[in-house]
């Protein structure tokens, strides 16, 4: 059993609160087991139940009301540093002997059937069959690929475009890495990402990314006059280079981009970790001439507090609060507010997943300063997007 989410509870409100966390995991499965039963911690957020009662004729559904047992006490809320949280659990449940009768194999086998329960969204348990070898093994393959895919260039930037609201301009885009297996075709990085933020393959990954937008910025911008600002995605792990100033302005010296045309977006977990050392950092990225972006606002758990604390430059309205804006009340009422205190705070605002004339024309009546979204533009290759930038005029066609 493991905690849904354990890893961004970690990362968002510090590893104290990932240990308190554990410790409350594990008392509630000691209150679901019997005299008879074991418990036993085996490493970070996972947990093995062994239970030995053979009250019922089948084994199936003693595991299950015992499984439904434990979704149901994780499903009330527990306080952790002040801080109410909410979690779910993931099960896996293998059977001595029909599963195998060897330890090391039944534990590796309830594992493979936990870890699909938390691929299929979590707070359920999922009985092991042979298929989760299979899927473990492609997991792993894809792994091993993408240790490679930086060498064989298989990866590739692709360009989101962000269209100014006051002018009707293409005037900036988001950096998206995309990775073209030779086998597989185009991998989402839904499914590859949090590989490589697992395997530390995001390092040489996000540095790859950097780079390369950079470089491409750079060379676009010299060919118009009003230059192309690019957003880049930086996730914890990357943030927690120790280094990471140095390593940015080495980055900006090499391909001769101008660091006010760079944008990093950070998330609101990134903030909640450790907030003096973020701060510090922060200071010192914003020393270089880079912008900074909070990305997806109000969806993480930072407080309105941190837009003070923390130098931002730019507030990223979150798709959610995007959704369906001529028609939900509540979201509209959310949106007009970010932006009017955004704006209050000296932010430039941006929305993403716009993806009608209505959002667009409501976010537009509502002065956000930028949008992005698939009724603007899917992300492009360098081309499309170079196309679209330099040659195409957009504002006739989005402001009829």
């Amino acid at each position: 059993m493991a905690v849904d989410r354990f890893s961004r509870i970690n990362e968002t409100l510090g590893h104290s609160s990932g240990d308190s966390l554990q410790k409350i995991a594990a008392q509630r499965l000691l209150d679901c087991v019997n005299s008879d039963d074991l418990v036993a911690y085996l490493s970070t957020n996972r947990f093995a139940i062994l239970l030995t009662s053979d009250r019922y004729e089948s084994k199936e559904f003693y595991a299950s009301e015992f499984a439904r047992q434990i979704l149901d006490r994780f499903s009330k809320s527990c306080t952790i540093n002040n801080q109410e949280v909410f979690v779910t659990a993931s099960i896996g449940i293998s059977f001595y002997p029909q599963n195998s009768i060897e330890l090391e194999s039944l534990l590796g086998q309830a594992n493979l059937a936990m870890d699909y329960a938390a691929s299929q969204g979590g707070n359920q348990f999922q009985f092991y069959t042979p298929a989760f070898n299979i899927q473990s093994s492609d997991r792993l393959v894809l792994e091993t690929d993408l240790r490679y895919a930086l060498a064989r260039e298989e990866l590739i930037v692709y360009y989101q475009p962000r269209l100014s609201l006051k002018t009707g301009e293409i005037v900036g885009a988001e950096a998206l890495v995309r990775w073209l297996h030779p086998k597989r075709g185009l991998i989402s990085p839904s499914k590859f990402i949090p590989i490589a933020e697992e395997s530390g393959e995001i390092f040489p990954i996000g540095e790859w990314v950097w780079r390369t937008a950079c470089r491409q910025v750079a060379s676009w911008n010299l060919l118009r006059a009003e230059p192309c600002q690019i957003a880049v995605n930086l996730s914890a792990r990357q943030f927690g280079q120790i280094d990471l100033p140095n390593h940015l302005e080495d980055i900006l010296l090499e391909t001769g981009l101008n660091p006010r045309y760079l944008e990093l977006e950070l998330t609101e977990s990134i903030l909640v970790q450790n907030p003096l050392l973020a701060q510090q950092k922060m200071e010192a990225i914003k020393s270089l001439g880079v912008q900074l972006a909070i990305d997806d606002f109000g969806t993480g758990y930072a407080s309105l507090s941190y837009l003070q604390q923390f130098p931002f430059d730019i507030l990223k309205i979150d798709r959610c609060f995007v959704h369906n804006l001529s028609d939900e009340a509540k979201n509209a009422a959310i949106a007009i507010a970010i932006v009017q205190m955004a704006h209050k705070l000296n932010f430039k605002v941006i929305a993403e997943g716009v993806e009608t004339q209505a959002e667009l024309d409501f976010l537009r009546e509502h002065d956000c300063d930028e949008i992005q979204g698939y009724f603007l533009s899917h992300p492009l290759s360098a081309e499309r997007f170079f196309q679209l930038f330099i040659t195409e005029k957009s504002n006739n066609f989005y402001f009829d």
